[in-house]
């Protein structure tokens, strides 16, 4: 089917911008109210994307009076995208990466949606673990996310997705190539054999579009959910795949209502080679309340449980203050978010799994550290 463009074109503010254009790529990729649509029919196509722009300053201990303090700006994500639908029920999203000069696909898939209840998507994009992980970017509380998420994270990965969304509860099932596996051919030794991911949550107040971001904005209703999600990949079997096995597994509770939210969340993991097992944890708490229409605070902690038999396997924890300040209110269009992070032990002693991270402000160091991070955000 020819697409055409309309006949007329809506003009609306940055906030009908982030109606159409702000939503996490894990949702079924419709169009809402969009200020200019291409359309014809049933099949309709948009274009949109975010640009985070951000400054950072990072204060290290014991490192060289030369080396201590690092400042300066640059583009965390720069992130183009399209979707739309064929028809009702067939849809698609396609993002892409440009912060580092260079295009990286990083969404990229396509929609089934037979009924109200079922969503299967074939494709690249992230599976239905980490909360935290599938909240889109540009609808985080801090600047960044956590460092201990970071590490537990599913990122992307190519596969077959299925949820049911009833009611009060919601299962999802996935089949794919295994965690972290980003524009990986088949071939890849970075893949697993298989990796299969499931999970499960329970509502017991609110609306369903309320779990898209952490922010609980004024005037909103009360929502709660307590969610699970368990993953297993095993590798060393065929085509060059590295032997190792993961079990991933956490649980989180989110709550919100007018003008405050809290989250908590437990993650751990157990990562089997031959010859050695390591048990990992982490534990993330946040929250976040509204002083004013537009300005809300907020606080986190996150600790990175190592095992104890890993080389650098000391604990790492970190507290982080901060604020947003949203310059069109009840929306993630433009906002201005910053946030103040005391890693309270050093990098060092837990590098088997905590890796310094330009992207989130956390550098090498051999002591305690403090970064500032504040950024600005547009989503068009």
């Amino acid at each position: 089917m020819t697409l055409v463009r309309v006949l007329s074109i809506c003009v609306v503010g940055v906030a009908g911008l982030a109606c159409a254009q702000d939503v996490a790529p894990t949702a079924a990729p419709k169009l809402t109210a969009p200020p200019v649509l291409i359309a014809s029919g049933e099949a309709s196509l948009d274009f949109g994307g975010f640009l985070q722009t951000r400054y950072i300053a990072n204060v290290r201990n014991d490192v060289g009076d030369s080396e201590e303090f690092t400042q300066g700006f640059s583009h965390r994500r720069a992130r183009l995208s399209a979707r739309g639908q064929i028809n009702k029920q067939l849809g698609f999203f396609v993002s892409g990466e440009a912060a580092t000069g260079t295009m990286t696909l990083f969404d990229g898939f396509a929609s089934w949606q037979p009924n109200g209840s079922w969503l299967i998507k074939i494709g690249q994009f992230k599976q239905n673990f980490l909360r935290e992980d599938v909240t889109f970017d540009t609808r985080q509380l801090a600047v960044e996310k956590s460092t201990v998420g970071t590490i537990f994270s599913q990122d992307r990965s190519q596969g077959l997705d299925a949820m049911w969304t009833g009611e009060s509860t919601r299962f999802a099932a996935g089949l794919h190539d295994g965690f972290r596996t980003l524009n990986t051919d088949f071939t890849s030794g970075a893949e697993s054999d298989y990796a299969v991911t499931a999970s499960a949550e329970w509502k017991w107040s609110g609306e369903w579009k309320q779990f898209d971001d952490f922010t609980g904005f004024e005037g909103k209703p009360y929502a709660g959910s307590v969610r699970g999600a368990i993953n297993w990949e095993d590798g060393g079997e065929t085509g060059g795949t590295v032997d190792e096995s993961l079990l991933a597994y956490t649980i989180d509770t989110t709550a919100k209502g007018d003008g405050w939210n809290a989250f908590a969340s437990f993650m751990g993991r157990r990562i089997e080679t031959p010859g050695s097992e390591f048990d990992d944890f982490g534990l993330l708490a946040q929250g976040g309340a509204f002083v004013a229409k537009d300005w809300e605070l907020f606080a986190r902690y996150g600790l990175v449980l190592p095992d104890d038999s890993r080389a650098s396997g000391d604990n790492f924890g970190e507290v982080t203050i901060g604020f947003n300040h949203y310059i069109v209110p009840e929306s993630h269009a433009a906002k201005i978010t910053a946030d103040f992070t005391w890693a309270m032990d050093d990098q060092a002693g837990s590098s088997s799994i905590v890796r310094p991270s330009a992207g989130n402000g956390l550098l090498a160091a051999p002591d305690d550290q403090y970064y500032l991070r504040v950024q600005f955000q547009i989503v068009f």
